[in-house]
C-alpha cells in the first residue's frame, strides 16, 4: 500500500504543474491562480493550458494537456463543471499523477452533481490519479525547495510551521488572511473541498513525516471514517498539536431514541468525546484556531496551570484574572523574593502580588525587567503581558520590542495582549522574536489554556483496560436462549427480560442489589419479607423511558403489607396508562450515594459509544453527560468523569459524601468489555447506578439491554 506521504508528494511536492483554465485576466479564478503560482516562485516547471491564448501572463501556453511536453505531476483544473470530466480523462491519458479540481457544481449541489462527482472518482482511480476536491481552493507548500501556491488567495502566505487542511475554501481564505495579521506562518495548506478522494486522514499521514510541520490546524465539516481518523489523530497528537474547528455544534442533528442514552448521545457530545480521546483541541471559532496556532508556534508547552500577569492598567488585569478563572487557570501569589525584586524598580503605588500592576508610568525597560523576574519565579508556569498604551511617553511598539527576544520564552510560554491602535499590529508582528500578540486579554488566556490542555494530554497514558474475569458459562447460556428466541420468531431485535439482564450483568462482575423477580402481588409481598428492610418495587412489562411517570415504581417500602398495597396500586396505575403488568422486581434499597447513568449504544457514524453522566431523575433534567468512542482507556474514562459539570458531587466537594472514583472507572470498563465481547447487544443502559464512597460499591439498580438483529 502506498503511504500518504508518497501518494501526496505529487500534490504537495510536484516537479511540474499544469493549470487547465489558466487565464490572461487576473480577475478570473484561472488568472488569479496562475498569477499566485508565478508569484510564489514555484521551483518546478509551469504549464498554462488555454486553447485560446498563445501565452498566459508571459508563459507559453498549450491548447490541451496532451500537448504539454514531458511528465506532469499536478494538474490544477479550473474549467466549467461540464468540462471537468473530459479534462480529467485527458489528464489520465497524459499520465498526470494528481489533480486539484477547483471547479464547483458537484456533490454540494445535489444528486446530479453527486453523480458527476462519482464519475470523477471512477476516472481518477482508473488512471491512478490522486484527486483533491472538487470544489476546492488548491494547495500551498512554502518549503523553499518547492514554493508552491495553486490557490486564488489574495494574501501571500507566510512560511512557518503550521499545516492547514480545510474542507471549506472560503474558510481557508479567511484563515490565511487572519493568519497574515498574526504573522502566523504555514508549512503547507490543503483545501480538500468535497473530499472525493484526498481527506483529512491523508493530510495527517503526510504531516506525520513532515519535519517542517510542527502544528496542525483543521477546519472540518465531516469526519469521514471515524475509526481511521481516531487512529491517526491519537498517534499524531503525541508528537504535534492538533487543532480543529468542526462545524455543526447545534443539536438539530440529534437522533430521536427510546432511551435516556439516545436522548443524551448527540453527535456533538460524541464528537467532543472523540476529540478528547484523540488529543484534538477543538477551537470554538476560526479566530481561536489561528490564535492557538500562533501560541503553539511560538511557545513551549507549560508544566502547569499557573499564570503570572504583568500590566500597566488595572482594568485589563481584572479581565485577564476573570478569564483565567473561567478557563481553570491559576493566579498564584508571587514569591517574596520576586516581589522584593519588583519593588526595587517599580513605584510604591505598584502592586506586586499577581497581577503585577506597574501603573501607567511603566516604561519599556520596566516591562522587560518585570517579565524576566516574574518568569523566573518557580510558582509561575506562564506569563501574560498586558499593555494599554497611555497617551504620552511611550509607544506600544517600544514595549513589544522590549519584551521580544527574551530567552525565557524557550522554557515558559509568554503571550501578550496589547490594546492599541490598528496601525500597531502590522508593525508588531514584524518585530524579531515577538511573543504572540492579541488585541484583548480573553483570547490570550484561551490560547494559554490550549497550551495547558495539550500539556496535560501529553501526560496521559493510552493503556487499555485489563480484561476482567467473566462467568462464561452464564454468558453462553443467556446468549443461547437469546438465539433460540430469535429462531422461534420473536423478532429481529428485542428487549432482554429482567432475569437475563441481571444474569449478564452479574456474569461481568457488575453488582446488583439483592432482588427477586416475581409474578403476582402476593409473591411480591413474600419476596419483600425474605429480603428484609427497605425495598423498592418496580413493575415489569413496560417498555417506557420513565417507569415512574407511569406510576410503576414505589420506593422505601417495608414489610409484606406495605408491598402488597403498593403492588395493587401499581397494577391499577399502569392499566390507566395502557400497559399490563407481567410481574414485579422486589429489590433491596441502596441508600445514599451518587446516582449515575452508564451505557453503551451503537451509533451509525461513530460506532459504539460509552456514555456516563448524572443519572436517575437528573439524567434528562440536567443533561450532564460525557461520551467516549470505543475502545476507551481508563484515562479516557477518568477524563469523561472529570468533564462532568457534576464532578464535584462525585468527589464529595458538593453534598459531602461523594463516590469512589476508581470503582466507577472499573464499572465503565466492565460495561465496555461486555459491549465489545457481545456485539449482538445494541444497547446496554444502567440507570441509575448508585455509587457509594466505599471501594467496589457501585450498584446497578435498573438496567435495560437491547439486542440487534441476529447474524
Amino acid at each position: 500500500m502506498v503511504k500518504a506521504v508518497d501518494s501526496l508528494r505529487p500534490v504537495l511536492q510536484p516537479e511540474s504543474v499544469a493549470v487547465i483554465g489558466a487565464s490572461t485576466r487576473l480577475e478570473t479564478l484561472g488568472g488569479k491562480t496562475f498569477h499566485n503560482l508565478l508569484r510564489a516562485g514555484f521551483t518546478g516547471r509551469v504549464y498554462p493550458v488555454n486553447p485560446g491564448a498563445p501565452e498566459v501572463q508571459g508563459v507559453k501556453a498549450f491548447p490541451a494537456i496532451s500537448e504539454v511536453p514531458g511528465d506532469i505531476d499536478l494538474a490544477v483544473v479550473i474549467v466549467p463543471r461540464d468540462a471537468v470530466l473530459p479534462a480529467l480523462e485527458a489528464c489520465g491519458e497524459k499520465g498526470v499523477k494528481a489533480a486539484a479540481i477547483v471547479s464547483a457544481g458537484f456533490s454540494e449541489t445535489g444528486p446530479e452533481g453527486a453523480e458527476l462527482e462519482r464519475r470523477l472518482v471512477e476516472v481518477a482511480r482508473r488512471h491512478g490519479i490522486r484527486l483533491l476536491g472538487p470544489n476546492c481552493m488548491g494547495v500551498i507548500n512554502t518549503d523553499p525547495a518547492v514554493s508552491l501556491d495553486t490557490t486564488f488567495s489574495p494574501v501571500p502566505v507566510i512560511a512557518g510551521g503550521v499545516g492547514l487542511v480545510s474542507q471549506s475554501g472560503a474558510f481557508g481564505v479567511a484563515i490565511l488572511s487572519l493568519a497574515a495579521g498574526l504573522n502566523l506562518g504555514f508549512s503547507s495548506f490543503l483545501s480538500i473541498g468535497n473530499v472525493a478522494d484526498i481527506d483529512v486522514v491523508d493530510a495527517l499521514d503526510y504531516w506525520m513525516e513532515d519535519e517542517r510541520t510542527r502544528v496542525i490546524a483543521m477546519y472540518m465539516e465531516s469526519l469521514g471514517d471515524v475509526s481511521d481518523f481516531a487512529s491517526r489523530a491519537r498517534q499524531l497528537s503525541k508528537r504535534k498539536p492538533l487543532l480543529a474547528v468542526k462545524a455543526g455544534r447545534s443539536e438539530a442533528g440529534a437522533r430521536a431514541a427510546s432511551s435516556h442514552t439516545g436522548a443524551l448521545a448527540t453527535d456533538e457530545l460524541a464528537l467532543e468525546g472523540l476529540f478528547r480521546q484523540c488529543g484534538v483541541l477543538r477551537a470554538p471559532t476560526v479566530q481561536d484556531l489561528c490564535y492557538w496556532a500562533a501560541a503553539f508556534e511560538s511557545c513551549p508547552v507549560p508544566e502547569g496551570r499557573r499564570v503570572g500577569i504583568i500590566t500597566n492598567a488595572g482594568g485589563p488585569a481584572i479581565m485577564a484574572a476573570d478569564a483565567c478563572s473561567f478557563q481553570g487557570l491559576e493566579l498564584p501569589e508571587l514569591s517574596e523574593d520576586v516581589q522584593k525584586a519588583l519593588r526595587e524598580f517599580l513605584p510604591p503605588e505598584a502592586a506586586v502580588f499577581n497581577p503585577v500592576d506597574m501603573i501607567a508610568s511603566a516604561t519599556p525597560g520596566d516591562y522587560r525587567m518585570a517579565v524576566e523576574i516574574v518568569a523566573s519565579d518557580p510558582v509561575v508556569d506562564m506569563v501574560l503581558v498586558l499593555n494599554v498604551t497611555p497617551p504620552i511617553l511611550y509607544k506600544p511598539l517600544d514595549v513589544i520590542e522590549a519584551i521580544s527576544n527574551l530567552g525565557i520564552s524557550d522554557s515558559k510560554p509568554v503571550v501578550s495582549a496589547f490594546m492599541a491602535e490598528d496601525a500597531f499590529y502590522p508593525e508588531a508582528v514584524r518585530v524579531s522574536g515577538v511573543p504572540p500578540v492579541y488585541r484583548f486579554p480573553e483570547p490570550a488566556v484561551r490560547s494559554l489554556r490550549a497550551l495547558v490542555d495539550y500539556s496535560e494530554m501529553q501526560a496521559r497514558t493510552d493503556e487499555l483496560y485489563d480484561r476482567f474475569s467473566v462467568d462464561r458459562n452464564v454468558v453462553e447460556e443467556v446468549i443461547s436462549r437469546l438465539d433460540l428466541s430469535h429462531r422461534e420468531g420473536e423478532g429481529s431485535a428485542q428487549l432482554l427480560p429482567c432475569s437475563e439482564t441481571a444474569d449478564l450483568l452479574e456474569a461481568y462482575g457488575i453488582s446488583l442489589p439483592r432482588q427477586e423477580v416475581v409474578i403476582t402481588v402476593t409473591e411480591a409481598a413474600e419476596a419483600a419479607e425474605r429480603i428484609g428492610g427497605n425495598v423498592a418495587l418496580k413493575a415489569l412489562g413496560l417498555d417506557v423511558l420513565h417507569k415512574s411517570d407511569a406510576g410503576a415504581v414505589a420506593l422505601h417500602l417495608q414489610g409484606a403489607e406495605e408491598v402488597l398495597s403498593e403492588a395493587t396500586r401499581i397494577e391499577a396505575a399502569v392499566a390507566e396508562h395502557g400497559y399490563n403488568v407481567c410481574g414485579f422486581i422486589v429489590q433491596e434499597m441502596v441508600e445514599g450515594g451518587v446516582e449515575l447513568i452508564v451505557s453503551v449504544r451503537e451509533d451509525p457514524e461513530f460506532g459504539r459509544l460509552l456514555l456516563v453522566g448524572l443519572g436517575g431523575l437528573f439524567t434528562e433534567a440536567l443533561k450532564d453527560a460525557q461520551i467516549g468512542v470505543l475502545p476507551v482507556t481508563p484515562s479516557d474514562s477518568r477524563e469523561m468523569l472529570q468533564a462532568l459539570k457534576g464532578y464535584g458531587v462525585l468527589t464529595g466537594q458538593v453534598r459531602g459524601q461523594g463516590a469512589h472514583i476508581p470503582s466507577i472507572i472499573e464499572l465503565m470498563g466492565r460495561v465496555t468489555q461486555m459491549a465489545e465481547e457481545l456485539p449482538r447487544l445494541s444497547e446496554i443502559e444502567l440507570n441509575p447506578v448508585i455509587c457509594l464512597p466505599e471501594p467496589g460499591r457501585c450498584y446497578s439498580v435498573d438496567a435495560v439491554i437491547r439486542t440487534g438483529p441476529l447474524g
